[in-house]
């Protein structure tokens, strides 16, 4: 195999290509590569296999292709042998989606324009090809296509914030050592612009508390031995949004509240973020581009809009609400009711879905409060973020049975929702199901009986 440069004007613009050449004496024979192709080559070596709909994904960044003409063009690679296809998974009795990995003559082409180096390539021919059976006989590593396509998705959000080498930079693996000691080994490494890395851990449900543990004080590690860098920390819980061959159910969110209730007791240095999330969520701005950005002040605000329209709904009302006073971001208020003198003590909590930090703060704080504090409100950014995001729980051993139970105190609501028949107060929210599952709670009404019963909250 021969690789010359080429040059060709397209639209008025000159670029550079790259001519394969089969035959030693045949220059007709072969085919013509342009950069934006040797990118996906690249994303192939890095992730060693990809589904075809993760490489459009990702070629989609470079040019603009219909998907039709872009799958062509991959039978072009299979046919010169850069890539090669296998089945995956059968979709519907007409269809299987296809996984590609690396022909080896795609990695001679990417050592050659210079995208890997020789060391890079030695480890990539060695790995190149994943084993497509497992001594239980089943297809290729689920995790495998799964790390791919959490890094595919995360890539036209992730692309923007790229460090001058973009994706084509190679990860300097040397910021994960200690000594000779690798520190930790996510599922794959996003780098970003001004030293932020993401770290993607995808989950599919294997893992136990000690092994998140353990992970949690690694991270820890890595925060203060390179406190110049932002180490950003994706969990992604895969769900039934990608089919494989394995099968997961729709709703993880016990899944969820287990990876940030075992966050909860462990102090991590300002420079390490932890994110827990679906693999649904993350196709979405709402839930992606949080992490990357300082929301700075943004869920305070939350419980403060949500304060003002309330003072506001009652100014008439035979209700008073008393004027907040924040702890640590938590503002302590009570609600009393002006006839019948009944008060309760509320506390209004900003959670951020997905955020560990924020969940392991109101877990804590539920823990410490728990007595004084009649209510708490855990306060989204808006439905979509409520109906999503998880509440922590309190674990009750009863004999050989232990199980979840939420907390009767623990409620949840957001800014600008419609108020309740009585005009006074936005609804609250409770939990009934370890799944999400909600039932809204009529507060005006409570205090406006003026006692507690067993159906209250």
């Amino acid at each position: 195999m021969e690789l010359k440069e080429i040059k060709r004007k397209e639209k008025g613009n000159v670029k550079t290509k790259y001519k394969v050449i089969d035959g030693r004496t045949n220059e007709e024979k072969g085919i013509e590569l342009s950069r934006e192709e040797l990118h996906i080559l690249y994303f192939l070596a890095k992730h060693r296999i990809a589904t075809l709909e993760q490489l459009y994904r990702f070629f989609k960044l470079h040019q603009a292709k219909p998907k039709y003409s872009f799958y062509n063009r991959i039978r072009k690679f299979v046919d010169h042998k850069l890539l090669r296809t296998v089945d995956y998974v059968q979709i519907t009795p007409w269809s299987t989606k296809k996984i590609a990995y690396m022909g080896k003559r795609g990695l001679d082409i990417l050592l050659l324009t210079e995208f890997i180096t020789q060391s890079e390539y030695t480890r990539y021919v060695n790995y190149r090809k994943p084993s497509l059976t497992s001594v239980m006989g089943k297809s290729i590593s689920d995790h495998s296509v799964l790390t791919s396509e959490v890094s595919s998705r995360l890539m036209p959000f992730t692309y923007g914030y790229s460090s001058g080498g973009g994706y084509g930079k190679a990860f300097d693996f040397s910021l994960l050592l200690e000594g000779n000691e690798l520190i930790v080994s996510p599922d794959f490494i996003h780098e970003l612009a001004d030293n932020r890395f993401i770290y993607i851990e995808v989950d599919t449900g294997s893992e136990r508390m000690p092994r998140f543990r353990e992970k949690w004080e690694r991270y820890k590690r890595l925060g203060e031995l390179k406190p110049e860098c932002q180490h950003i920390v994706v969990f992604v819980v895969v769900d039934d949004s990608l089919p494989t061959n394995s099968i997961f159910p729709s709703q993880r969110k016990r899944r969820l509240r287990t990876i940030q209730q075992s966050f909860v007791d462990y102090d991590l240095p300002d420079n390490v973020k932890v994110w827990a999330l679906p693999l649904r969520s993350i196709v979405e701005e709402r839930s992606v581009l949080r992490l990357f950005d300082d929301l700075g002040d943004e869920p305070i605000e939350y419980v403060e809009a949500l304060l003002t329209d309330i003072e506001t709904q009652i100014e008439h009302s035979s209700y008073e609400i008393s004027e907040a006073e924040w702890r640590d971001d938590i503002a302590i208020t009570t609600f009393k009711n002006k006839e019948t003198g009944f008060s309760r003590e509320l506390a209004f909590i900003p959670l951020i879905e997905g955020d560990a930090h924020s969940f392991g703060r109101i877990s804590r704080f539920l823990e410490s409060n728990h007595q004084s504090i009649d209510l708490f409100v855990a306060v989204f950014a808006n439905e979509r973020s409520m109906y999503d995001g998880v509440l922590p729980t309190e674990v009750i051993s009863q004999g050989s049975d232990t199980r979840e139970y939420l907390y009767r105190q623990l409620m949840s609501t957001y800014p600008d929702q419609a108020i309740n028949a009585h005009g006074s107060f936005p609804l609250f929210y409770r939990e009934v199901g370890l799944h999400g599952d909600k039932e809204v709670i009529d507060f005006a009404s409570v205090l406006a009986r003026g006692r507690v019963t067993t159906e209250d909250v």
